[in-house]
């Protein structure tokens, strides 16, 4: 087990016993942070009934798409709820909240 893989630890790695060996290929990869700013973002929104409410995040790229869930069911726009789209800013408005 190779811990917290750096690019440096990209490379072959060789297994060897009774004369015979296996190779083996470690490519490192980097992942690239989906959102950006998350330290920064409002988790918890309190709004007024019957006010509307708007949940927000930045993403680090400006083409990712996103899908908002509720309670685990994906999200549809509607005329109580919109998805909106700036830049790299993604936004779900909920119009006239309910309890």
């Amino acid at each position: 087990v190779v811990e917290q893989v750096e690019k440096k630890d990209a490379g072959e790695y060789t297994c060897e016993a009774a004369g015979q060996k296996l190779n083996f290929k470690l490519n490192v990869i980097e992942t690239e942070a989906v959102f950006s700013n998350q330290e920064k973002v409002q988790k918890e929104v309190k709004a007024v009934l019957t006010q509307s409410a708007t949940l927000s995040c930045e993403m680090s790229q400006a083409k990712t798409e996103v899908k908002w869930y509720k309670d685990g069911k994906l999200i549809t726009a509607s005329k109580k709820v919109k998805v909106e789209s700036e830049g790299k800013c993604r936004r779900l408005v909920v119009e006239q909240v309910e309890k």
